[in-house]
């Protein structure tokens, strides 16, 4: 691979195109496992115009007539089989969508895949005709190149590989008909491969740096179908969590833009590398890069007006196509569109803060309602998330909405943030009589039996939750102003606000509002509420089947910050409960239902359920027997014979819960939030590793290996025994991708790391092999 350079074009610049022939030369076949042979396929950008026989070779000659750079330039080869999608047909029969007929010029898109994947690549791209036609209609041009071709192969080092009408990928990218978990995932991904196609190859970047506007419009359109796909709601969803993470991401980052900055001041950072994601997906500047650069964008629609990011992409492909862009797309390029068409002035100044400056801003926020001027005094503090760091923005402004709800009904306030610190006066609507109230004089007496009746009902709801009689609901005050207050509602900011608000005004917000980021926010701030009835009332929304199936899941994992011996564990005792009744079909040996994931939505709630109750610790850090005993006979007795969904994913997620109940982990409830908040994607923040990051661990064998004491030893045998069995069922009938051998070796790895068992490398030995 080292000689590739004298046979592959060398150019540098994103913005160096050029038009190409190519000519690939392939034995005719190749021997297989088994002594069989198959036929050798090559595979390229561009079109093929022939294949021609010589000798015992194949030679293939693919032409490109649109310029590309070198970038974007993929040759594949290798025994594969075809099938090409056909457009035009309805996804309810997924078997129309395919035919083998290579004649077929009505096809855009061709599939190859090595021998054995039909079905999975039918269950994971049947999507893309339909794809294709609604990017189609939204850029408002058609495919920009002859045909898309998708090359499914095995031991790819990377991902994928994108490149011009020819995409690479590994084999975990398949998805098969029973699979559950990495669908949507899957969906998108290859919905980007096809956009990256009109943004990335047709148009490219003028410089590396100007990547992110690519990127930018890959993610913003493929989010638009895969809303289609699943809704509105799950798209909400995911852009608010995109948020946080993009937030929490954002500490000693270049800009998006990074051109502006001094060269001295890039060279500080050695981990920024100017590529597209999928060439470095474990970066943190990668994952910034993916989510911030569409954030941006869809936060520049916003406040500029709708449809404004539509109507550039349409410009800009117009421009390509009359040879205006010869250079590439550039950020300023870009920007001159965008207020072309938008007549707004402001667009520098938000370039300066969020494309050409770095951070996010945090805002603090804190109100009082004023009776005597009728008003609400809300305050704003701003700070940034990369405060202390060359180039980034230390100050943001804008507009910011303020909502309020009204007894006489919901009124919004735009203000213009613009100092660290201000202070806004809100006008209240509503008019009401002034009530004069006496103050009661209370005697000594009736206030200690007052606090005695209190006691004695928090005793008697401790008792009923535990039993599940009683459902506690947050009470409200008499007399109340207004219901509850909203900050950014139409979420025009990327930022991260801390906001406080009393019990009942997040539970209005719950009830009222329709939207799912405002509920989201509802469950947050009630689960940062330590009090028994919000633990109730978060339980009760976990079992609330009219809600929206991730708020279920959102409430389920905030009752995690209820892990404390004040409130009796109360969380844990809820969640328990929820999942014996749901899940388990004999209570008392905790036998569980036969595996029916028909309902999608009941399923993921059983995963979170899994998932939750083993980070349940006590303040020495172990879990509680009963957790064990109930995850142990989970997994023991799963029973999956008549479903017809794969519980590979769920039987992974019982053996990696079940191993870390084992573990001691003490740790702070103060850091109760700040763990749910990044659980998804368990990353550290951007910052280089030290030497005291790492854990030195010493396998000693033999005399020298201590064995440490065992909570609950009896099911601890349990669990090897069920580990072993496992491995064995592994080697038999091999689960999806291998998630349970990946499990299993986890596990054993954890124990015999903490001393719980003695080391077995030859164990992970015999799975390093490649015949494994």
């Amino acid at each position: 691979m080292n000689q590739a350079r004298f046979w592959m074009p060398c150019l540098d610049k994103p913005n160096e195109k050029f038009t190409v022939d190519i000519m690939v030369s392939v034995p005719m076949d190749q021997s297989l496992l088994g002594g069989s042979r198959h036929q050798m396929i090559a595979v390229c950008s561009g079109k093929l115009l022939s294949r021609l026989q010589q000798d015992k070779r194949f030679v293939y000659l693919f032409r490109e007539d649109t310029p590309i750079s070198t970038s974007s330039l993929v040759i594949a080869i290798g025994p594969w089989e075809s099938i090409r999608l056909v457009q035009n047909k309805k996804l309810d029969n997924v078997d129309d969508q395919f035919t083998e007929k290579l004649g077929n010029q009505h096809s855009k898109i061709e599939i190859f895949y090595p021998l054995g994947y039909k079905k999975a690549v039918q269950a994971t791209t049947f999507f893309l005709p339909q794809a294709m036609e609604f990017f189609e209609q939204w850029i408002g041009t058609s495919y920009p190149f002859d045909s898309f071709k998708i090359v499914f192969t095995e031991h790819l080092s990377g991902l994928s590989f994108i490149g011009s009408s020819c995409v690479v990928c590994g084999l975990d990218v398949l998805v098969q008909e029973s699979t559950i978990d990495q669908v949507i995932e899957t969906r998108s991904l290859l919905s980007q491969m096809l956009v990256r196609q009109w943004f990335g190859h047709y148009v490219s970047p003028t410089h590396w740096d100007d990547i992110w506007v690519i990127i930018g419009f890959v993610s913003v359109i493929s989010q638009q179908f895969i809303r289609k796909l699943h809704g509105a709601n799950e798209d909400k969803f995911r852009g608010r969590k995109d948020m946080e993470r993009c937030v929490y991401l954002d500490v000693n980052q270049l800009p998006l833009c990074p051109s502006q900055m001094s060269s001295h001041l890039i060279e500080n950072y050695p981990e920024h590398f100017p590529c597209y994601p999928e060439q470095d997906p474990q970066s943190p500047r990668s994952e910034l890069l993916q989510l911030k650069a569409a954030l941006v964008l869809q936060m520049m629609e916003k406040r500029m007006g709708k449809g404004l990011i539509q109507k550039i992409c349409n410009r800009i492909i117009v421009q390509t196509m009359s040879g205006e862009l010869l250079n590439g797309l550039s950020t300023l390029t870009f920007l001159k569109v965008a207020r072309k068409i938008s007549g707004k002035i402001e667009i520098k100044e938000f370039a300066d803060q969020w494309i050409f400056g770095s951070g996010c801003p945090i805002f603090d926020v804190s109100y009082h309602f004023n009776r005597k001027k009728m008003v609400i005094e809300l305050k704003i503090k701003q700070r940034s998330s990369n405060d202390g760091v060359e180039g980034c923005t230390h100050k943001f402004s804008g507009p910011f909405t303020i909502r309020v709800q009204e007894p006489a009904g919901q009124f919004d306030t735009e203000v213009k943030i613009e100092e660290y610190v201000q202070q806004y006066d809100i006008i209240y609507h509503t008019k009401y009589k002034r009530i004069r109230r006496q103050p009661k004089k209370k005697k000594k007496s009736d206030e200690q039996q007052e606090e005695e009746e209190e006691e004695e009902e928090e005793e008697v709801v401790a008792e009923q939750l535990q039993d599940g009689t009683v459902e506690l609901k947050i009470a409200e005050p008499d007399r109340i102003t207004f219901e509850s207050i909203r900050l950014d509602p139409e979420g025009i900011w990327l930022c991260h606000k801390t906001f406080e608000q009393d019990d009942f005004m997040w539970l209005a917000i719950l009830k009222k509002e329709k939207d799912v980021v405002a509920q989201l926010e509802s469950v947050q701030g009630i689960a940062r509420i330590n009090t028994l009835a919000s633990c109730h009332t978060l339980a009760a929304l976990s079992k609330d089947p009219n809600l929206y199936y991730r708020l279920r899941i959102e409430s389920i994992y905030s009752l995690m910050n209820f892990d404390t011996p004040e409130l009796e564990y109360a969380g844990l005792t809820s969640l328990m409960k929820l999942l014996k009744d749901q899940f388990v079909m004999v209570s008392s040996v905790n036998l569980p239902k036969r595996n029916n994931f028909d309902n999608l939505i009941e399923y993921y709630i059983l995963c979170a359920l899994v998932d939750t109750i083993t980070r349940f610790r006590s303040p020495e850090g172990h879990s509680q027997r009963m957790v064990r005993e109930l995850l142990m006979d989970m997994l023991e007795y799963n029973d999956n014979t008549h479903n017809q969904f794969s519980d590979s994913y769920y039987v992974s997620l019982l053996i990696d819960s079940l191993s870390f109940s084992f573990m001691t982990r003490p740790r702070s409830y103060d850091d109760v939030w700040k763990i749910h908040e990044t659980r998804q994607v368990p990353k550290e923040r951007t910052r280089k590793l030290k030497k005291s990051d790492f854990e030195e661990i010493e396998f000693k064998t033999g005399s020298g290996f201590h064995q440490v004491d065992i909570p609950d030893e009896d099911i601890f045998k349990r669990c090897l025994k069920e580990l072993e069995r496992l491995l064995v069922q592994e080697y038999q009938v091999p689960s999806y991708r291998n998630t349970i051998t990946v499990s299993c070796l986890t596990s054993y790895c954890f124990f015999q790391a903490h001393r719980m068992m003695k080391p077995n490398l030859e164990l992970f030995l015999e799975y390093s092999r490649y015949t494994c």
